[in-house]
């Protein structure tokens, strides 16, 4: 090789290794992240079901006019000014002076439009109602003023104002307007939505405009990869820079590697085995306190999740502020399960070591489970796992069934036709697991997907739902607490832990446990 094409190779191969390392530092002021599922319309009405996927990019182009600030356990005004009493649940309130991304001035016009949107054209008819039953009336007042008119039993009126604000000029029209809206959104948030991209790829860069503070990130890019593996080697690769949560079983490597951050939040989810009720088998209390006194879930949280988390004896997990630490999880005890059992009058009659029911039913059941690739799923998996054989030991058959997470969203929520499902819930601030229970919300999209119906439950959320004082609010909860403990509608298993990675360069990463990104304008971006 003469000494011309030598030089040439030797620049060649330099470029090819320096590129890949450049990559931050030339544009240390870019946030690159990667999600699992794939991102949707962009209009966040158009679906039935919250995702996480949408709720966290949601955060990143819309804002409400107030938010739940976890470490205050408190709502903080975002598009509000200013706010006064004018009768009996009945107030008034200023905008604060915010900008669209196309320019126009936010108006008090924008705010009656969108609950107006929600009433007519939302499709999670959970959010629909609750703004039907809170919600009597919106009037404008000016520009900046509107004043909103409570139903009776509405005490805490901010937790209602906390879905995402439309732009009345960008969206009143036909369902051609609607659909042009949904591929190219508009918010007043700290990102303008650039544009979406193949392959579950989208792109947003810095509103300069924006009424709160201009956030250091200047670009913000979000991709999609399926495989968790694939997830974490792109983070360590540089091909991204954060991972919204990382596997507890891939915790210790990352932090071993000290490349990148790890950043713990908030739980505000719970993991049950939830039941069908429209099995008359599964109505026996018996038979469900049962398989919860069968399944050994602090092995399985200790093996699967690193001990990352907390065992739960309810809906409420250790991060709400109506958790009551009093009533225990019920605890690991196969000798009481197989006299539960007995006491319900099951047998094994041929010997085969499955029980069946005085009526000669096999104790046989499916549990659904949703499909997920890489090691984020393996967790849910091997919770399965457990589970059958933990059932097995005390006579009953578990059969695993598998499916992707969109048919398994509508098996679960609107067909309903299952026997017991493994379901992660998550809840919003106001963390309401009413739905869940209360017999009246029985409804297709809704939580309470076993159809569970009891009296003496509806009357406690009943109560909850118009007690003003905290003291009350708590102990109503606490009774809910114990009566679902001992009624176990569903087996409630464990909260986990969350922990997001974040390359080295980020600092004062502030996350929302439940949106996650509400507070981006705030983090910094150290210069190398």
């Amino acid at each position: 090789m003469n000494n011309t094409l030598y030089i040439k190779f030797i620049l060649f191969v330099t470029i090819i290794v320096l590129v890949p390392l450049k990559s931050h530092s030339q544009f240390a002021e870019h946030l690159s992240y990667t999600e699992q599922d794939a991102l949707g319309q962009f209009n966040p009405y158009d679906y039935e079901i919250e995702r996480g996927v949408s709720l966290r990019f949601f955060s990143l182009i819309y804002e409400p006019l107030y938010r739940y600030n976890f470490d205050d356990e408190s709502y903080e005004s975002i598009l509000v000014e200013s706010e006064r009493r004018t009768g009996a649940n009945q107030y008034n309130f200023r905008l604060v002076d915010a900008t669209w991304h196309d320019g126009e001035a936010l108006t008090a016009e924008d705010i009656k439009f969108t609950y107006k949107y929600i009433l007519e054209h939302g499709k999670n008819e959970v959010i629909r109602n609750r703004i039907k039953d809170e919600i009597a009336n919106i009037r404008v007042v000016s520009d900046k003023e509107f004043s909103i008119q409570f139903t009776d039993h509405v005490n805490q009126f901010r937790s209602i104002l906390t879905q995402w604000i439309l732009p009345k000029h960008a969206l009143d029209g036909d369902s051609a307007v609607r659909q042009q809206f949904a591929r190219s959104p508009i918010g007043t948030g700290p990102f303008v939505f650039e544009e979406k991209g193949r392959q579950g790829r989208a792109s947003l860069t810095k509103f300069d405009k924006y009424h709160s503070g201009l956030p250091k990130i200047e670009s913000i890019s979000l991709r999609r990869v399926l495989d968790t593996s694939s997830r974490i080697s792109g983070l360590l690769a540089g091909q991204s820079d954060l991972l919204i949560e990382v596997p507890p079983g891939r915790l210790q490597e990352l932090e071993s590697r000290m490349m990148h951050q790890i950043e713990p939040y908030l739980s505000i989810s719970i993991n049950t085995i939830s039941f069908n009720f429209k099995n008359p088998l599964l109505e026996d209390r018996n038979l469900r306190l049962a398989m919860s006194y069968g399944f050994n879930r602090e092995l399985t949280l200790n093996q699967w999740y690193e001990g990352q988390g907390s065992l739960i004896s309810g809906p409420y997990s250790p991060a709400s502020s109506l958790h009551d630490p009093d009533v225990r999880p019920l605890p690991y005890d196969p000798d009481e399960a197989v006299r539960l059992l007995n006491e319900s009058g099951y047998e094994d009659k041929n010997g085969d070591g499955i029980l069946q029911s005085p009526s000669g039913e096999k104790l046989s059941f499916d549990i659904l489970i949703r499909s997920t690739v890489g090691a984020t799923g393996l967790p849910a998996q091997n919770v399965s796992q457990d589970f059958v054989d933990n059932m097995r030991e005390i006579g009953i058959e578990i059969n695993l069934k598998i499916e992707f997470s969109d048919n398994f969203d509508r098996v679960v929520y609107y067909d309903k036709e299952f026997d017991l499902a493994l379901i992660e819930w998550t809840f919003d601030p106001r963390y309401n697991v009413a739905p869940m229970f209360h017999s009246d919300l029985i409804q297709p999209g809704g939580r309470n997907v076993g159809s569970y119906r009891n009296i003496e439950v509806n009357l406690l959320f009943d109560s909850l739902q118009i007690a003003s004082q905290y003291r009350d609010r708590y102990r109503i909860a606490s009774q809910i607490q114990r009566k679902l403990a001992e009624e176990a509608p569903h087996i409630f298993m464990f909260s986990v832990m969350k922990n997001a990675a974040i390359d080295l360069r980020f600092a004062n990463v502030v996350i929302d446990p439940f949106h996650f990104f509400s507070y981006i304008n705030r983090w910094e971006v150290i210069d190398d």
